[in-house]
């Protein structure tokens, strides 16, 4: 089992307890050294890390983009047609 708390999640990884809890609550980014460091401590790939930020990222566009992004789609799709 993977279960540890914060800290112990914080020392392994050699990482602070507030960096983690950063990034658990999306105030604070993965980047590729800490998706690196948890992959050492938790033995999941630091590319499933990177990917879970990336598509994060994604998301908070879509939602500040919302509008403008339907507009761009309605653009595109009377382009083709």
């Amino acid at each position: 089992s993977r279960a540890m708390s914060q800290q112990e999640l914080a020392n392994k990884a050699d990482l602070s307890k507030s960096e983690i809890s950063s990034i658990i609550h999306g105030r604070r980014n993965i980047n590729p050294l800490v998706a690196l460091k948890l992959e050492m401590v938790l033995k999941i790939s630091a590319e499933f890390w990177m990917n879970l930020q990336i598509k994060y990222d994604i998301d908070l566009v879509k939602k500040k983009y919302k509008k403008s992004l339907a507009k761009t789609k309605s653009t595109l799709v009377k382009r083709v047609a």
